[in-house]
């Protein structure tokens, strides 16, 4: 119907096999039909519970525009990083 505005991922640094194969499922799915928010990981506002489970590392910008570049070479031609 052509109501999907956008797609978000958080990418997780040191989680290389779950971030590749999360933003290869979406970008293929979502080709060039909607944009695709590729978002970087900051431990700000993450309840101290999960902080724990997650890290208190941010992703860096480099690593999360790899995958960006990722999805746009899949079709996910809208692919950005925040």
């Amino acid at each position: 119907m052509g109501k999907l505005y956008e797609v978000r991922t958080i990418i997780f640094p040191g989680r290389d096999k779950d971030n590749e194969a999360t933003v290869r499922y979406v970008a293929e799915h979502i080709g060039d039909g909607c944009f695709y928010k590729i978002i970087r990981y900051r431990p700000f506002g993450v309840r101290e519970r999960y902080q724990k489970i997650l890290g208190e590392f941010e992703t860096e910008a480099d690593y999360a525009e790899r995958y960006a570049r990722l999805a746009r070479d899949l079709g996910a031609s809208k692919a950005y990083v925040v």
